[in-house]
């Protein structure tokens, strides 16, 4: 079993001994990405998976084994390295044709083990974040394997041929390309990802891993929980899009509606009252 968390340079892979240890690899962390593999070692020293001495070099590889099982460390890890705007954690065996979805966002999460002993991939990714930015950049390193893991074979194809790859929304069934940011493709349709059937733009991006990670994180969160990635703060509502979800990490969205409906009209009621006095005057 391997399990993959997408970073800034490649990823940490966590992978399975045959001697019942894990394997964790860790290639050039960031200050933030060493933060809390930090709070890791904190708790591998805590439970004896590692000795006082050993730990993460910033620089480089550092490969650490820890001594307990993937299905011990797999989940903690996870849990550690989850942020508060939200994680989700796929997990996958081709052979048993199982796919799990849980999501995390502290703390270990909570997967049965019977489930982690048929795992043969997994991988831990962040919510993309929403808004209209512009294109960043990223070394690739590793990254397409990852993303390599967790295709269909007609995907991976694809987007070896043309960094693009299409998957279809779990709630609207829409089809969505997503692009390789620094292709042509991504620019020509103005984001990463791309709804096909209203034919618009997602507003949606994320920076902190390289292009085939952010692609990876865009297509588990399209065919897992779409409203992470189709909302308010990502669509564009006047150009046709249909089916527009309410972003879970907003809180209650009822009242968030309502409150944006009332800052509507307070802010036009001006404009509104100017041209109804233009209108009056035949000027309208």
């Amino acid at each position: 079993m391997r399990w993959f968390f997408p970073s800034t340079h490649g990823d940490f892979r966590l992978s399975a001994n045959t001697d019942g240890t894990s394997l964790l690899a860790v290639h050039d962390p960031t200050p933030a990405e060493m933060n809390r593999l930090g709070k890791l070692l904190v708790e591998a020293r805590t439970k004896g998976w590692i000795s006082a001495a050993e730990g993460i070099c910033p620089v480089g590889t550092t490969v650490l084994t820890l001594r307990a099982t993937i299905t011990e460390t797999g989940p903690v890890l996870a849990g550690i390295t989850a942020k508060d705007r939200g994680m989700l954690t796929v997990l996958e065996s081709k052979k048993d044709e199982l796919v799990e979805v849980y999501e995390g966002s502290a703390g270990a999460l909570a997967i049965p083990e019977t489930t982690l002993a048929k795992v043969e991939t997994a991988v831990t990714i962040e919510k993309p974040h929403g808004g209209a930015k512009s294109r960043g950049d990223c070394p690739e390193s590793l990254a397409s394997e990852v993303l390599h893991a967790f295709c269909t074979p007609k995907q991976w194809t694809d987007w070896e041929r043309t960094g693009t790859l299409v998957a279809f929304g779990h709630r609207t069934g829409h089809a969505y390309r997503l692009a390789h940011r620094k292709r042509e493709v991504a620019a020509r349709q103005g984001r990463v990802a791309y709804d096909l059937d209203d034919e618009v733009p997602v507003h949606a991006y994320l920076w902190s891993v390289p292009p085939p990670e952010e692609v990876l994180a865009m297509k588990l969160c399209v065919e897992h929980r779409e409203s992470w990635v189709r909302n308010e703060n990502t669509m564009d509502r006047g150009l046709g899009t249909r089916s527009i979800f309410h972003d879970p990490f907003l809180g209650d969205g009822g009242a968030r509606d309502q409150i944006t409906l009332e800052t509507m009209r307070i802010a036009f009621t001006p404009t509104l009252q100017m041209l109804g006095k233009l209108r009056e005057k035949g000027l309208a």
